[in-house]
C-alpha cells in the first residue's frame, strides 16, 4: 500500500480493502451522483443490498430498483468507486436513455451496448480517478 496516498473522505486510501455495508453503498452512491452525474440520478429510489454470489461483482436491477454487491468478492476502495460508478452507469441509462421496455423492463440485450460505451468512455475521460470498465459484472 502507498504511504503517499490521501485518505478521502469517506476513510480510504485508493488501495484500501473497503468494508462494504448498505449504508457506505448508499452514501457513496449519493457522493458519486453529485461528481460524475451532476446530481441527475434520484437516489432515494435505489436500494442497496449484499448478497454471496460469485457469478458478478456487482449488479444494477432494475424490477427492484436496487444496487447490488457480491460479498464473494473483495473490493479495494479504487474497485469499488469504479465498480459503483459502473452500476449507476446502468441506473442512469434506465433513467433517461428510454432503452426501457413499454413495461418499464430494463432492455437486457443493450445494457453493455453502445449508450452505455460512450456514458463509461465520457466518465473516464472527464475524471482522471476514474477506471470504469464496461463489463465490471455479467447483469
Amino acid at each position: 500500500m502507498k504511504t503517499n496516498e490521501e485518505i478521502n473522505e469517506f476513510g480510504y486510501r485508493e488501495h484500501d480493502p473497503v468494508l462494504i455495508t448498505p449504508d457506505f453503498m448508499r452514501k457513496t452512491c449519493e457522493r458519486y451522483n453529485e461528481l460524475y452525474f451532476e446530481g441527475m440520478l434520484d437516489v432515494d429510489r435505489l436500494t442497496f443490498e449484499l448478497d454471496y454470489s460469485s457469478s458478478y461483482l456487482a449488479c444494477f436491477v432494475p424490477n427492484y430498483l436496487s444496487i447490488v454487491f457480491s460479498r464473494h468478492f473483495e473490493f479495494d476502495y479504487r474497485k469499488y468507486r469504479n465498480t459503483m460508478v459502473h452500476e449507476m452507469c446502468h441506473y442512469y441509462l434506465y433513467s433517461f436513455s428510454g432503452e426501457n421496455g413499454s413495461d418499464n423492463t430494463f432492455k437486457y440485450e443493450t445494457v453493455h451496448g453502445k449508450a452505455f460505451q460512450d456514458l463509461v468512455d465520457r466518465l473516464n475521460s472527464k475524471h482522471a480517478e476514474l477506471n470504469v470498465m464496461l463489463r465490471d459484472c455479467d447483469c
